[in-house]
């Protein structure tokens, strides 16, 4: 298990380009009137927004934010009710909603291509996972091993890894636990992971393998490239036939636990959290409706280990409070907030480590 255990969130994410919850469907729309992504998915979803207000007239829904509407849509196929929609029309509103969050991040997401014709990182994740590097090899702190937390269902953090040789683990079986690698654990979904239709297990595309088709050979002449690497899941085949996806999963619905693989991973975040000497959180708000979160760090810090850091970056000062609430009496004099950005939380860290 990791000393050190970063917990990423949309504002990580933010740096490379992906709009925020709150804008994300802005920028969807703006894709939509582009004619960029999937136009029937697009119209489905945005027709189903404008009924929200009429649909939801006795209740306060902030149908802004994807988060928001990606919940009330899955109410709606759990309750069978969405104004004068069909059963058919309730359900394709998640299949839609996915390739409405997919298509936009990976449109809006980009990867710049250097003078040598290197795919790079997309800033400033790859001056993160050369922090990483540092931190297992002990240049800024004494050696620590490193988890990774993310809310986020893009690939910036999964690329950097990737392009700066640090091995992964995304700890999608029981006995993950003994695998090499650094682990990756992304509570929500991915991009790049499909789903078994007969037994429902998580199967991930490796970036390695999409990166090495030839046909992909044309995308580096240009200034910068999108990574979509979602079209390529139905080249992945499990029990004989191509798996459906990408899985992403609408944060606050428990049943979501349907997907073999999902409970490893949050068992493993449960545990990482259990030995981490050190929770670094950076770009996420820790809004009031997470109670998942609220109830993995409270039973997954039970345990002996000694907390000597809990440091939250994020330019947004009212997120102090919100984290404030959440940690207990003993690590209240670890806890450090800092107003800072993705790019700024890194800086600080070299700083704070090597000061010790």
């Amino acid at each position: 298990m990791a000393e050190v255990v970063f917990i990423l969130g949309a504002g990580a994410s933010a740096a490379a380009h992906v709009p925020l919850m709150g804008n994300f469907l802005e920028a969807a729309r703006d894709l939509m009137a582009r004619s960029s992504g999937d136009a029937k998915a697009f119209k489905t979803v945005f027709d189903a927004v404008e009924r929200l207000p009429q649909v939801h007239s006795k209740a306060l829904l902030d149908i802004d934010n994807v988060e928001t509407v990606f919940s009330a849509f899955e109410m709606a196929k759990i309750i069978n009710t969405f104004g004068e929609y069909s059963r058919e029309q309730i359900a394709a509103l998640h299949d839609a909603m996915i390739r409405v969050i997919v298509d936009t991040i990976e449109c809006t997401m980009r990867l710049p291509v250097s003078a040598h014709q290197q795919v790079m990182p997309p800033e400033p994740y790859d001056d993160f996972a050369d922090m990483l590097l540092e931190i297992s090899a002990g240049r800024i702190i004494p050696r620590r091993s490193v988890a990774l937390i993310t809310f986020n269902y893009d690939l910036a953090l999964d690329y950097a890894c990737e392009f700066n040789n640090i091995p992964i683990s995304y700890a999608l079986a029981a006995d993950d636990d003994s695998q090499q690698g650094v682990p990756l654990l992304k509570l929500h979904g991915s991009l790049n992971w499909g789903v078994c239709k007969s037994c429902k297990i998580i199967v991930p595309l490796p970036l390695a393998s999409y990166l090495s088709d030839g046909s992909r050979d044309d995308l580096w002449a240009v200034k910068s490239v999108q990574l979509p690497v979602s079209r390529s899941l139905s080249q992945v085949t499990h029990h004989d036939q191509s798996v459906g996806g990408p899985l992403i999963v609408p944060p606050t619905w428990g049943k979501t636990s349907s997907y073999l693989g999902l409970p490893y991973i949050w068992g493993r975040a449960a545990r990482e959290l259990a030995s981490a000497e050190n929770i670094i959180v950076i770009g996420y708000s820790l809004p009031p409706s997470d109670s998942f979160f609220r109830y993995l760090y409270a039973l997954g810090t039970i345990s002996r280990t000694r907390i000597r850091r809990f440091w939250v970056f994020n330019p947004d000062e009212s997120v102090k409070a919100n984290f404030s609430g959440l940690v207990g009496p003993g690590v209240q004099p670890k806890f450090k907030f800092f107003a800072e950005k993705f790019d700024g939380a890194i800086a600080r860290l070299r700083t704070e480590f090597r000061a010790g």
